[in-house]
């Protein structure tokens, strides 16, 4: 098959994906789960479950793209490809989340040292609020015990949700664009789609809530930012490794302990600067890493120039079998 045909094939499958999972996040989360979030209505069966549904639709849409373009499940990239050369990604998949977001509430509390707050004001009155009584001390020990079992044991806690995002962008989407143009284009164009998908989950309050100056525009241009950033670390160890499984591990990482600062604070911090990964601020660490990483992308002369980045690929898996 021709190049360019094989790129038509590619963007046509492209454009198809993406219509689908924008058109079924986009109805179900208009129809159901942002009205109950905007009214603050979050906790009953039916938000849960359509919430649950709608952050699969990714990995749902690239089922349903396979079967309607009938191109199989050859280039899955579930294939884990563990050996000597790939190890040390998913070891950095597993910890660099937790480490980012540790010298990002360090860095937010050391530009607002007066919002640290040892005994947990902020916390403690939201836990007062739902009608529990406990001890400072006994809330400051379970929290810090939470934060550690999430840094160890989170990306397996979050692998199924974050399996729906990571099999979609990262094991579909940007293996699929990295065929249409060079790696770097495709990693942040990838990034930036991932953050344009979120859109109504910051409309519906998450990561940033309702109140915030700016409502709902910085929220999204923050949000997007994120995606952009924190998509060049999961595309890298994807790249590396030839598998989607480390960003789904490194994705875990982030859910688990992305809002650990915020329960030191005396208000809960500020939304669009931190101590939430998600805060300008305390993104920082992030922005870097991505900077880095796009850096080593581009040193690399056959990752640029061959978008399939098969040179990369064989490197990391050490004679390990070919990426599926």
């Amino acid at each position: 098959m021709l190049k360019d045909e094989t790129k038509r094939i590619t963007s046509k499958r492209i454009l198809l994906f993406l219509a689908i999972t924008f058109a079924l996040t986009y109805a179900l989360e208009f129809a159901f789960v942002l009205p109950s979030g905007m009214q603050e209505e979050a906790s009953g069966v039916l938000y849960r479950i359509v919430s649950g549904i709608a952050i699969m639709t990714p990995a749902i849409s690239v089922l349903i793209t396979r079967l309607l373009t009938k191109e199989g499940f050859v280039e899955h990239y579930l294939h884990p490809h563990i050996n000597k050369g790939t190890v040390r990604y998913y070891l950095l998949a597993w910890l660099l989340p937790a480490g980012l977001i540790a010298i990002g509430i360090l860095l937010y509390f050391l530009v607002f040292p007066a919002q640290f707050d040892w005994n947990m004001t902020y916390y403690m009155d939201t836990v007062l609020k739902t009608g529990t009584k406990v001890e400072l001390d006994a809330l400051r020990k379970t929290m810090i015990s939470q934060t550690i079992t999430g840094v160890i044991l989170g990306p397996v806690t979050y692998c199924i949700t974050c399996f729906g995002e990571e099999w979609g962008w990262r094991g579909y989407l940007l293996p699929k664009m990295m065929k249409c143009m060079p790696v770097i284009p495709a990693v942040l164009i990838s990034g930036l789609i991932w953050g344009l998908w979120r859109i109504p989950y910051v409309l519906g309050g998450l990561n940033y809530g309702l109140e915030y100056e700016g409502y709902p525009y910085l929220g999204i241009l923050l949000m997007t930012l994120f995606c952009i950033m924190i998509g060049c670390f999961h595309s890298f160890v994807t790249i590396r490794t030839g598998s989607c499984i480390p960003a789904i591990i490194a994705h875990g990482a982030i859910n688990a302990t992305y809002a650990a600062g915020i329960y030191f604070t005396k208000d809960g911090g500020d939304p669009l600067l931190g101590p939430s990964v998600a805060g300008i601020l305390s993104m920082i660490p992030v922005i870097i890493t991505a900077v880095i990483i796009i850096c080593i992308l581009a040193r690399n002369s056959a990752c640029v120039n061959n978008s399939l980045c098969d040179t990369i690929i064989e490197e990391s898996s050490n004679g390990d079998e070919n990426v599926e």
